[in-house]
């Protein structure tokens, strides 16, 4: 890990202080195409694209963009169709993916709870085809008949510089 006030922390089956884990992605949000409709009406409204994905990686959506105006200016059919592309460059780049991954640790293992990681600290996860960099962005505590567990929620990976 690039973190260098605390331990390297890394939570793995392989060294036993990783109970479960939970690994999820979801694309419910993401787009990177779309049809952008402005000004006008039925077939006389102006319409731009953007996005060059295609096939399974394509996520379309529409985009009102109906508020995009030449401000009262007079420009071209064309220029009008670059501010529409703006526009809906500028509402994609709004849209997201979620990763997160959540893993069950054993509870004065290996590695203490603001001792040797905190809230907000970057770790290690390595499990199966997971291994990434993550921040610790929960901590749920729970306890039952077989004793307490320590559930922490990690963030979307972190880019390694």
């Amino acid at each position: 890990t690039d973190q260098s006030t605390n331990i390297p922390v890394v939570f793995s089956p392989e060294y036993d202080n990783l109970i479960t884990s939970d690994y999820s992605y979801d694309l419910g949000e993401f787009k990177n195409a779309a049809l952008v409709g402005g000004e006008g009406e039925g077939v006389d409204q102006r319409v731009a694209s953007i996005g060059a994905a295609s096939g399974l990686d394509r996520y379309e959506t529409y985009i009102d963009g109906s508020s995009v105006s030449s401000n009262g200016e007079i420009i071209t059919l064309d220029q009008y169709l670059v501010l529409l592309q703006n526009y809906g460059q500028e509402q994609i780049n709004q849209t997201f993916t979620v990763e997160k991954t959540e893993g069950t640790v054993i509870p004065n293992g290996m590695y203490d709870l603001n001792q040797d990681y905190f809230l907000g600290d970057l770790v290690s996860i390595k499990n199966g085809f997971i291994e990434a960099q993550t921040r610790v962005i929960e901590i749920i505590y729970s306890e039952d008949e077989n004793g307490w567990a320590l559930t922490p929620t990690f963030s979307s990976w972190e880019e390694d510089d």
